[in-house]
């Protein structure tokens, strides 16, 4: 075991951060809002304990390092310096990464307090979403001295593969919102094409795959517009309001600095009107949405093919792996996992992956009438019927645990197997959940175990004790 390490945050993000570090050897202690979700996680990984969020400087001097991935500057600043905060308990030389959202400005002021305890800070902000976050593929921007940085890098190859030292305290902070503001330009800026274009008579794959083809194509033309608006998905995982709220974060780091950014303050001002109509839990991709009702269009995908236009072998290819990728990580933002043979199957056989994956998606991603929790449970008694491999099984035990199920309803929901296909499909499931949740057993009592095993002693004839008293 290595020095432990308090995470705060097991959002949908923390929860599989917090993951990777315990498989690392790591002794973690879980802290979130939801005290019975940091319960549940702690009893299924090993050398990992929960702490209450009102109780979390209890264990302040017992913790080497401190990640916290909460929602903002407020959060942050409320476990740091609030009313028995953590920075006034921490011992001299713990190290705090934030890798939450933060205001750069904010996390600056941190920086200071932080240095005045004794104490290392760094912000570690991160690009890649769930998917990312599941497979420990995370980007992630670090802003802080050379000395903290380096301190922190082991850490956080854990949770991701691409660390790049940005600048001081706040750089990372700052370089996140200003990546998210130029990835909610070139949306906007996509779907007021599209809608132009429309308008016009132009269809809008056709235009998506000149632009893809030319200068102007860019993240949304590639990815975005064809997977989830002209699907009408609208399902990235990403939220409308959190690209507003970053898009604020980036037009305050502008203010801060006297920059004027004309493009970005009317950038802004749509995002924000956007959400106002469509509501706190539209999808960011639903922006495109928010300008088709601005400008009396809908964006479809064609009803019948429609013919590529002549593009260069290098710009198809980047287009391709790009489009791979972005299924990749969408079906692991879905569903919480990503199997070997997905991975295989994208690079090798798209088509069939993708067929393969509406089914699935149909059939137990999307919520209807049953919700994803209940669901997540059929899918675990149907692998342990058909009697799956434990790595199987035991993946949809750990996304099951992570939305909440209890380890006694999965129990449940295994035991299931025993009349439906028998014992020997039951021990399967029952080995694979025992080993996710650390599941002990009662043992016999010290004289019945003698005497079972006394009543295997062969006899003179070659039978048990038991065998002969049978006779």
């Amino acid at each position: 075991m290595t020095d432990p390490i308090l995470f705060v945050g097991l959002g949908a993000m923390g929860t599989p951060m917090s993951r990777h570090l315990s498989a690392a050897g790591h002794q973690v202690v879980l802290c979130d809002l939801r005290a019975d979700h940091a319960r549940a996680l702690a009893d299924t990984r090993a050398g990992a304990r929960s702490v209450g969020l009102d109780d979390v400087a209890s264990v302040a001097d017992t913790v080497a390092t401190v990640i916290l991935m909460v929602p903002d500057s407020a959060a942050v600043e409320s476990v740091l310096t609030g009313d028995g905060g953590l920075f006034g308990r921490l011992r001299p030389g713990t190290l705090v990464i934030d890798m939450s959202s933060s205001l750069p400005t904010s996390t600056r002021r941190l920086g200071a307090e932080a240095e005045a305890h004794g104490i290392a800070f760094v912000d570690a902000p991160v690009s890649g979403g769930v998917a990312r976050a599941e497979t420990a593929e995370l980007t992630i921007m670090v802003g802080g001295s050379s000395a903290a940085v380096e301190r922190a890098r082991p850490v956080l190859a854990l949770l991701g593969t691409d660390i790049t030292h940005v600048g001081a305290v706040g750089a990372g902070h700052a370089m996140k919102a200003l990546n998210n503001l130029l990835s909610a330009v070139g949306l906007v800026a996509a779907s007021e094409v599209l809608a132009i274009g429309s308008k016009f008579g132009l269809e809008p794959q056709v235009m998506l795959d000149v632009l893809n083809a030319s200068t102007g194509g860019n993240h949304a033309t590639k990815v975005k517009m064809s997977r989830f608006v002209l699907s009408r998905a609208f399902d990235s995982g990403f939220s409308l309001q959190l690209m507003v709220k970053d898009l604020r974060t980036a037009l305050g780091l502008a203010a801060d600095t006297d920059t004027a950014t004309p493009m970005a303050t009317a950038c802004l001002e749509e995002w924000t009107a956007a959400g106002a109509l469509l509501g706190p839990r539209a999808d960011h991709t639903e922006i495109a949405a928010y300008v088709e009702r601005q400008t009396g269009t809908e964006f479809h995908a064609p009803a019948t093919p429609v013919p590529i236009p002549t593009a260069t072998a290098e710009d198809a290819q980047m287009t391709s792996q790009d489009e791979k990728q972005e299924y990749i990580d969408d079906m692991a933002r879905s569903r919480g996992y990503v199997l070997p043979y997905h991975k295989i199957m994208a690079k090798h056989d798209f088509e069939t992956l993708q067929a393969a994956n509406e089914l699935v998606h149909a059939a137990y991603l999307k919520e209807r009438t049953l919700d994803r929790r209940i669901k997540e449970l059929i899918f675990i008694t149907s692998l342990t019927v058909m009697r799956a491999s434990k790595g199987h099984i035991q993946s949809h035990i750990r996304v099951a645990l992570d939305l909440g199920v209890s380890a006694t309803e999965i129990l449940e929901a295994i035991e299931i197997a025993l009349p439906e296909a028998g014992v020997v499909a039951f021990q399967e499931g029952f080995n694979a959940w025992a080993e996710v949740v650390g599941a002990d057993g009662i043992e016999p009592s010290p004289e019945v175990l003698e005497r079972v095993t006394s009543a295997a002693v062969p006899t003179q004839d070659g039978a048990g004790a038991a065998g002969a008293a049978g006779r």
